[in-house]
């Protein structure tokens, strides 16, 4: 769905247009250039209406679309790397029928390459019985499980970059996603997937008594729900009691995603300046199968705090060859006022940026080859 999107409509369009055989917007009011830039790259382009319930609007669109598989990307997400435009077609050849869905990994881009993860459902089957549920943070999940179908986790990268707008427009939205969450809890009590949302979004405006506050009901529901012990974990370190904060994510790993969480046990480590420690976490996850590259983004960031620059430019190169986005910088968006978004980076909270590190690296190791030479 889009409205208003011109800033990044274009690179979602061209990045999905030869894996899909059928390209569709779907626009809620668009008074920019949205419309006639998709009109240009997508099949077809159809107006939705829209009163403020986002599962709803995606299910009226889902009714109109014919195709056996749907890839429902929103306006501000792109596939990057010819390996994820592939594997998303050779995904649905051949698959059980019992699988109903892929969930692909989600990066959040802020203006200087910091960022967060995230996981979505962005491919699934085209039935009657898959729809979205929740009005805010809405997801497609609970009906393919509830229909009996699985959902399978991808390697696939898909790139966010909604926090690039100006930061004034991005804090509105937390304000006005809050508020929706906030209202979606009186109707759905137990899901502690709200309340945890909206401790997210509190923090990402610097509202710290209130993430703490919805952070720990969340974790009262449900205790052993990976995200939600992981959002507890996000809260903490936050308002900087980091070291408390770790115990979360070593939970979080033993439930799901032992990688994802590894390596946010890694960053507190390295923030701690428990290098050793960090180091033994990374070896232990790096031959999982994954697709978070960031890991070997942080295994690099230790090897220079250890005086290893060889390393880290390998780990480095390692990321930016599976994921370029990471080697982009948004002069911008990285110098619009935002000061609460370093406490939400999956890395140590000085992030400066890859092509930066990449510079610190190649300084270091020219410091060492002078030396080298030097005592030759």
């Amino acid at each position: 769905m889009t409205k208003n999107e011109e800033a990044f409509i274009r690179r979602c369009l061209l990045s999905i247009r030869d894996v899909v055989d059928e390209l569709i917007v779907f626009d809620t009011g668009s008074c920019d250039r949205t419309i006639e830039i998709s009109q240009a790259i997508a099949d077809g382009v159809e107006v939705l209406e829209f009163d403020g319930d986002f599962a709803a609007a995606r299910n009226r669109a889902l009714a109109r679309v014919e195709a056996d598989w749907i890839l429902a990307l929103d306006a501000d997400e792109h596939l990057d790397s010819d390996i994820d435009r592939r594997d998303l077609r050779n995904l649905i050849s051949g698959i059980p029928s019992d699988i109903g869905g892929f969930n692909l990994a989600r990066y959040s881009f802020f203006g200087n390459g910091g960022f967060f993860t995230g996981r979505k459902v962005r491919l699934f089957r085209n039935s009657p019985t898959i729809r979205y549920s929740r009005a805010i943070h809405e997801d497609v999940s609970p009906s393919i499980v509830a229909a009996g179908g699985g959902i399978f986790y991808t390697e696939c990268i898909l790139n966010h970059q909604g926090h690039l707008r100006d930061p004034k427009v991005v804090h509105q939205k937390y304000r006005t996603y809050i508020a929706r969450a906030l209202a979606a809890m009186s109707e759905h009590p137990r899901d502690a997937m709200l309340p945890a949302y909206v401790a997210l979004m509190s923090r990402l405006l610097g509202r710290s008594e209130d993430a703490m506050s919805f952070s720990a009901e969340a974790l009262a529901m449900d205790p052993d729900n990976a995200f939600v012990l992981a959002t507890r974990g996000y809260v903490l370190m936050a308002v900087g009691r980091i070291d408390e904060a770790r115990p979360f994510f070593v939970e979080a790993s033993v439930i799901e995603d032992v990688v994802r969480w590894t390596n946010m046990v890694a960053v507190i480590d390295m923030m701690c300046l428990r290098n050793e420690v960090a180091d033994s976490l990374f070896e232990q996850v790096r031959g999982t199968p994954s697709p978070w590259i960031h890991v070997r983004l942080n295994e690099g960031i230790n090897h220079l705090m250890a005086g290893r620059p060889s390393e880290a430019s390998s780990c480095f190169k390692a990321v930016r060859d599976r994921d370029p986005v990471f080697g982009e910088f948004w002069i911008q968006a990285a110098f619009g006022f935002d000061p609460w978004k370093s406490t939400v980076y999956e890395t140590v909270w000085d992030y400066p940026g890859l092509q930066t590190l990449e510079s610190q690296a190649a300084t270091m190791l020219e410091r060492v080859a002078g030396r080298g030479d030097a005592t030759a």
